[in-house]
């Protein structure tokens, strides 16, 4: 069917959208599919379900026009076919009833030369309807802001929203106007603190917005970068209404040098912090963090997250060794107006 318009063929996979040929789809690894349709779209398409468990997996052609097998589709449940005239292009949707999650943008290799541009996500996504969709990763700048709003609009299970553009994109934030007061949406997560402020202004209204992950990077006074995006997402922060959580991942080398008045100043503005989780990589950065956490006035529980081993936890893994304890107690002294201090070993932290 695919090869009946000259348009681009539009796959989403497995959480990823991308483009491909009818020749690549001839590739394809799909098994047998029942040749019974169980339902037929307005538009021309097709639609065809087989019992979960059975694998699959999609290809698309490298830079030498050989076939390469890019994505494993663990349980093959439904295929939806639909080809749109009007549009000249073939969107084909894999699973759609379980999608989870779902990147828009620039994905990863070897997937990256057939990632779609924000101008074909514009035209394609309102044409894709995930009911289970829960956690969406934006990863372009060049997408229509309101199309990215009705998305969120149409999809009311969305707890996780991230925004993630390459680092080499040096365009505005983008902004959802009007803003979307989205009533499941728990989490929001940027790769730069510099977008903290138009993320928060496009969702903080809504009501279940509890979470805001981003990279802390306390380096030199000389990255005058870093410190100009922290200051901008704090002085956002500060005037947020409502209780949240910051994760931050601390990013090397963490300076020890003395808060200066704009840091000790930004921190006893955050009133809205209850809850700091911290992904550490090493002992001492997780050490330099405490005069800042020390300075949040509402904060009440702390968490450091680890990698294996950062804490020395013995042979036995017994948690009640020395070295852990001595951070303990020091970071209790230096908190004193937080309830609780946790260490928490988990795999791949920092």
């Amino acid at each position: 069917m695919s090869s009946k318009i000259a348009g681009p063929v539009i796959v989403m996979s497995e959480g990823l959208l991308f483009r491909c040929t009818s020749l690549d789809i001839c590739h394809w690894q799909l098994h047998e599919i029942p040749d019974e349709i169980l339902s037929t779209s307005r538009v021309t398409g097709k639609f065809w379900r087989r019992p979960a468990g059975v694998s699959a997996y999609a290809i698309v052609r490298d830079q030498c026009e050989q076939p390469v097998k890019i994505k494993i589709i663990p349980s093959l449940s439904s295929i939806s076919i639909r080809c749109f005239w009007f549009q000249a292009c073939t969107l084909i949707v894999v699973n759609a009833e379980s999608t989870q999650s779902l990147h828009l943008g620039t994905v990863g290799s070897p997937l990256a030369e057939h990632s779609m541009p924000g101008s074909e996500l514009s035209e394609t996504l309102p044409l894709v309807t995930l009911p289970a969709l829960r956690r969406v990763h934006l990863n372009t700048t060049t997408i229509n802001a309101s199309v990215v709003a009705d998305f969120l609009v149409r999809h009311p299970s969305v707890t996780f929203l991230a925004y993630e553009p390459p680092e080499t994109d040096i365009r505005p934030t983008i902004v959802l106007n009007p803003p979307v007061t989205h009533r499941e949406l728990t989490h929001i997560q940027v790769s730069d603190p510099i977008h903290i402020p138009t993320i928060l202004d496009s969702t903080g209204a809504s009501p279940a917005l509890a979470d805001v992950s981003f990279p802390y990077i306390r380096g030199d006074l000389r990255i005058q970068t870093a410190a100009f995006a922290l200051g901008f997402a704090f002085r956002r922060l500060a005037v947020h209404p409502r209780p949240v959580a910051l994760t931050l991942t601390l990013r090397p080398p963490m300076s020890r040098r003395p808060l200066d008045s704009a840091e000790i100043a930004a921190a006893e503005s955050l009133h809205c912090v209850v809850r700091i989780v911290a992904e550490c990589p090493s002992t001492s950065d997780a050490r330099a963090l405490l005069p800042w956490l020390g300075k949040l006035p509402a904060l009440a529980r702390v968490e450091f997250r680890v990698g294996r081993g950062v804490f020395r936890w013995g042979n036995a893994r017994d948690p009640q060794t020395s070295g852990t304890l001595r951070f303990l107690d020091d970071a209790m002294e230096a908190l004193p107006r937080v309830a609780e201090v946790m260490v928490r070993e988990v795999s791949g932290a920092g």
